[in-house]
């Protein structure tokens, strides 16, 4: 009986200390510009098409971090993002002064990213994938499912069981909808928590 509990202890004690903690969840902020448009496919904006420009945006996300097994330099990056803030839209011309002037919305998107999150040495990462989309202005033209592409440069430093990251990125939103596209480029910075 004492020998089957010692070798209880003993298992114990020897995966809890060569157990690598593997999850990480963090909390970020965010603020971002970008550039409303409706060429998707194609750069640039469809001539005498409305476009639009995002004002004022923060963004708050909760991302979840888990490693891929025998890839230690790789994890998966997902979580949920909500960005909230003003679209300026500037309507097609018709050549009247009235009906051609700028106008602002409340905006509101929410994004789910399925990140690859590939470290490059302790500090630095990029994070790359795609991302589920839902957008919300008063305007139909500028609301609607869809999905997206990102990509982000990051710098994070670990400091025992916590993580602190840069992130800046860039982030096509809408990619694959009939409807109008966002170029997002922001920069978010968040802090982490390993267990």
């Amino acid at each position: 009986m004492k020998k089957k509990l010692l070798l209880i202890i003993f298992i114990l004690f020897y995966t809890s200390t060569f157990a690598q903690s593997k999850s990480e969840i963090a909390v970020f902020y965010g603020r971002s510009a970008g550039q409303a448009t409706f060429s998707i496919i194609r750069n640039g904006s469809l001539r005498g098409a409305p476009s639009g420009s995002l004002r004022d945006n923060n963004s708050i996300g909760i991302r979840y971090f888990t490693g891929i097994n025998n890839k230690p330099k790789l994890k998966i990056e997902t979580g949920i993002d909500y960005l909230v803030g003003k679209l300026e839209i500037k309507p097609a011309p018709v050549g009247d002064p009235i009906q051609d002037a700028s106008h602002i919305e409340d905006f509101k998107l929410v994004t789910v990213p399925f990140y690859l999150n590939h470290s490059l040495g302790k500090y630095f990462y990029i994070n790359e994938g795609i991302m589920l989309d839902y957008q919300k202005a008063k305007s139909d033209t500028f609301s609607g499912f869809g999905a997206g592409i990102g990509f982000g440069i990051g710098g994070k430093y670990e400091c025992k069981n916590f993580s602190f990251y840069i992130n800046p990125k860039i982030e096509r939103h809408l990619f694959l909808s009939k409807k109008y596209g966002l170029i997002e480029l922001g920069i978010m910075v968040g802090v982490g928590y390993k267990f």
